[in-house]
């Protein structure tokens, strides 16, 4: 039986990287396209290790579009640390001959999402949601076409980690978050309070190297570098979601995305106005943490 169709919006990015090689692990996923933005790491580089995670993966044949190389509004943000200069922790790709299509990602969201069926393509969304801010403009029937919108980003009432109250994900285009939860899509959102909770372990890492395949060798290796500046595996609680939702809990909120420049720049906000008209999302607030992690270690290890 054919997997389930899904786009993969990302900027690797450590956590990225182990999010799209669980994707590629299961079977129950059809990953129809990765697509990238600059976030973690420049445009040119995160669509570079796109492209050579594919490869280690043996699945060239998953296209690469680029996308945005820099946020809706002009701001400085700086490039995440957590994940090293090249961002995969030091590792190298091996070489690899894929190169990225031709359109632009935004274009490449639409169109695979408008050739399906309604309500069959799921979009999980794990860097700076740019590219999908354009493509809803772009095709304003998008949103509603989707199966559901599976994002990484904010930090809701918690503290951020970029400033004392923005998320990584969002302070770098924090219009394209507010545009994106204000579309009504199906929003599966999974926040700072939610990843800070999935965690690297001793455990996780010996599984995967346990499992003795190059594919698993490298995603611990790049765990092991990320581990050194940030425990909490982000992305791919994202993924495990899609696999396993029953590790998860989620309550129906109202949340807004403050873009405003000053000190709560892309601060996560729940709308508890009664009269609001503020489409609701769904907030992932509970995790079996280890589960997840058995999980992760478990697919990734079918690679190989």
């Amino acid at each position: 039986m054919a997997g389930a169709p899904l786009i993969i919006d990302c900027d690797p990015g450590v956590d990225d990287a182990i999010a799209i090689l669980l994707a590629l692990g299961s079977p129950e996923l059809d990953v129809r396209a990765v697509t990238t933005v600059a976030g973690n790491r420049s445009l040119d580089s995160v669509t570079h290790n796109a492209l050579g995670l594919l490869a280690l993966a043996g699945r060239a044949d998953v296209p690469v579009f680029r996308g945005a190389a820099r946020g809706l509004l002009p701001r400085n943000v700086r490039f995440s640390f957590a994940h090293g200069d090249d961002g995969l922790g030091g590792y190298e790709v091996l070489p690899f001959a894929a190169s990225a299509g031709e359109a632009h990602a935004a274009d490449a969201i639409a169109d695979i999402v408008m050739a399906e069926p309604p309500g069959t393509v799921t979009l999980a969304a794990i860097g700076p949601l740019t590219n999908v801010a354009l493509a809803f403009a772009k095709v304003p029937a998008l949103a509603g076409r989707l199966k559901r919108l599976a994002i990484m980003g904010g930090a809701v009432g918690v503290p951020g980690n970029i400033t004392p109250v923005a998320e990584f994900n969002f302070m770098h285009d924090a219009v394209a978050a507010e545009i994106v939860l204000s579309s009504g899509a199906a929003i599966d959102l999974f926040d700072l309070n939610l990843t800070r909770r999935v965690v690297v372990t001793d455990e996780l890492l010996a599984a995967l190297e346990a499992g003795g395949g190059h594919v698993a060798l490298a995603a611990a290796a790049m765990l092991r570098a990320y581990a050194q500046r940030d425990l909490a595996i982000h992305d791919p609680c994202v993924i495990a979601d899609l696999l396993a939702p029953g590790l998860f809990g989620r309550t129906a909120r109202r949340i807004a995305v403050d873009y405003r420049p000053g000190p709560t720049d892309a601060q996560s906000i729940v709308d508890m106005d009664p009269a609001s008209t503020r489409p609701l999302v769904n907030l992932v607030d509970e995790v079996e943490a280890p589960a997840v992690l058995s999980l992760l270690a478990e697919r990734i290890t079918r690679l190989g």
